[in-house]
């Protein structure tokens, strides 16, 4: 028994430091889609004005 919930708090651990990471990237990521996405409408609304 503590041999697996060693096994198991190893693992969570694992896990846990992996989705931080996974999270870390989807988030920058979601970032930069947005600002490119802000960019283009800011230039779209631009040309429209003009």
């Amino acid at each position: 028994m503590s041999v697996l919930s060693a096994t198991s708090k190893q693992c969570f651990e694992l896990t846990s430091s992996v989705l931080s990471t996974t999270s870390k990237q989807c988030f920058e990521q979601l970032v930069a889609s947005f600002l490119v996405c802000s960019l283009i409408f800011i230039e779209y609304e631009y040309d429209l004005s003009e």
